[in-house]
């Protein structure tokens, strides 16, 4: 298993160039034994893990040349240090050598930003290696007695060495000050990163950063969660209003019908008059009261004409049979007399002479055909 690290030290013996830049010969690293959080080594169920680092791979030709020419920043970047992104993460970067010295690794650096070098004097002189390695899982006793639970194998791959306000290797390895391996601050819990998945892409973290952007997706997530459920209530509310809206066209159609305008009155008028008229001729024996509706009226007509083969016949039978009873000369009605008569406003005293004239003849056909 590769993981992320960065381990923290401090830097020592630094002095100022004549421009003003910092330089030092600073120590990065060492061997023991790291306690890293036991989730970070894929272990959750313990809250810590000690991970043993031997010399033959903290002191290998190639994990100490890896941190030649190496950049040197502020704080650990979210990603990896590259040709991109260096103009805006790097301070300043290390010498062409990188030895062991003792149980530490050193390496000559100069830092050329002015906030990092602010920062240094401000007392931020610790340093944190930032780098991956393959990590075994295997339980073992060290040389010096100490049990571990994993020990970090093949080659280091250095990335960047960060300037920290805390360091994680000990107090061994700080800017300006002399370190001693055997101070308790050798004790201290190495801060490590991850490469997690953001958008797509990978990101190199550390546990702060990973647990802010977990709390940010999980806002996003409730904040997604709220919006799906607005839309559902805008949609319900969308339709309730379709349906009032179809009600209310509905509604307003049936008033619309039920109101009796000036013109629909004497329509209703002219229509009543007339089938009262016709009734008097088709049925001169029935009745007609006020009470009586058009349809009661033409039901009348047709039962006296037609009897009780009509009985069970609907409205509009009764209306059909009522409008093709032979009137004078044996067609539909044709009396246009009477007709003009009973609605003056239909025509004019032209038209009554008319109408009148039709009715004659309609009554000397009919005796001519008796």
């Amino acid at each position: 298993m590769r993981i992320n690290v960065a381990d923290r030290m401090e830097i020592s013996g630094t002095s100022r160039t004549a421009d003003g830049y910092l330089v030092a010969d600073a120590p990065f690293a060492r061997i023991g034994i790291y306690e890293y959080a036991g989730r970070e080594m894929g272990m959750p169920e313990k809250t810590t893990v000690k991970i043993q680092r031997d010399g033959d791979v903290v002191f290998s030709d190639a994990s100490m040349a890896s941190f030649s020419h190496k950049p040197i920043t502020l704080g650990h970047p979210p990603v990896n240090v590259n040709r991109d992104n260096w103009s805006k993460f790097a301070k300043g970067y290390t010498g062409d050598w990188v030895k062991q010295d003792g149980k530490v690794v050193r390496t000559p650096m100069i830092v050329k930003a002015g906030d990092a070098i602010d920062a240094v004097e401000a007392g931020t002189v610790e340093l944190s290696a930032g780098y991956s390695v393959e990590v075994d899982m295997t339980p073992g006793i060290n040389d010096e007695g100490e049990a571990y639970d994993g020990r970090m194998v093949g080659d280091i791959i250095g990335n960047h060495i960060a300037i920290v306000p805390r360091g994680r290797a000990g107090s061994m390895c700080r800017i300006g000050d002399a370190w001693d391996f055997n101070d308790d601050d050798s004790k201290e819990t190495p801060m490590t990163t991850k490469t997690i998945t953001f958008d797509g892409l990978p990101l190199l973290v550390t546990d702060a950063a990973e647990a802010a952007i977990a709390k940010r997706d999980a806002q996003l997530l409730d904040a997604a969660a709220a919006l799906t459920a607005e839309q559902g209530k805008v949609a319900t509310l969308t339709t309730t209003i379709s349906t009032k809206d179809a009600e209310i066209v509905t509604i307003t159609a049936a008033r619309d019908a039920a109101v009796v305008t000036p013109a629909k009155l004497a329509e209703m008028v002219a229509a009543r008059a007339a089938t009262v008229a016709d009734a008097k001729v088709l049925a001169p024996s029935l009745t007609v009261t006020d009470a009586m509706t058009d349809a009661d009226i033409r039901k009348g007509v047709v039962l006296a004409n037609v009897g009780d083969a009509a009985k069970d016949w609907t409205d509009e039978q009764f209306a059909a049979s009522f409008a093709t009873l032979p009137r004078a000369g044996g067609t539909a009605m044709t009396d246009g007399i009477r007709a003009t008569f009973l609605t003056p406003s239909v025509g004019s005293h032209a038209a009554s002479e008319s109408a009148w004239q039709d009715s004659v003849n309609d009554l000397n056909a009919s005796r001519t055909a008796k």
